[in-house]
């Protein structure tokens, strides 16, 4: 079983530099498979996702599919992140893949697509 050691360092982030290398460290962690770094990651863009899933439906249920599909965007693009990109690029990264992965909602599956739902 592991153990956070690193408990109330992310409480108070004063600076930019502070709150990329706590960025890249989660993006590291759960590149590795780490998954208290996916947790944290994805509550991390969560304000984002919710708010492009609001701004799609009104419905709760198609929400919840949006908020799904961002938090796993997320992890698709941290497997893809290269630390010689930086953090900051990151934030870029995550928002486009979030975007395809939300319109990917709306489009369904090939198979889908292919025998109707």
């Amino acid at each position: 079983m592991k153990i956070a050691l690193n408990i109330g360092q992310d409480s108070n982030l004063s600076g930019a530099g502070a709150q990329d290398r706590v960025l890249e460290r989660e993006i590291l962690g759960s590149k590795r498979g780490d998954w208290t770094a996916k947790q944290s990651l994805t509550k991390a863009f969560l304000p984002l996702i919710t708010s492009l899933a609001n701004k799609r439906s009104d419905d709760r249920a198609k929400v919840n599919e949006y908020v799904e599909a961002g938090k796993t965007a997320v992890i698709k693009a941290s497997k893809r992140y290269k630390a010689s990109d930086g953090p900051h690029k990151f934030r870029i990264l995550a928002a486009d893949f979030i975007e395809t992965a939300l319109d990917s909602v709306d489009k369904g599956s090939f198979l889908s697509r292919l025998f109707g739902k």
